[in-house]
């Protein structure tokens, strides 16, 4: 299950956080898991836009 977020606007995104945010605190929801060598730097963003790009079948995330 997902939410098309390009169809909303930020306050849109915002309440659907704002009541997702305690089930994740209670457990009831759980973060998909992110492996290490998928997760880079904003200052590896390059390389992060090319495994996306490359097809990366896990999720690719930018960490500040």
């Amino acid at each position: 299950m997902g939410v098309d977020t390009l169809a909303l606007d930020s306050n849109a995104c915002a309440r659907i956080l704002d009541q997702l945010a305690p089930m994740f605190a209670s457990g009831k929801l759980r973060p998909f898991p992110v492996l290490p060598d998928y997760t880079y730097s904003l200052a590896q963003a390059r390389e992060a836009y090319r495994a996306v790009l490359e097809g990366a079948a896990e999720r690719v995330v930018l960490k500040p």
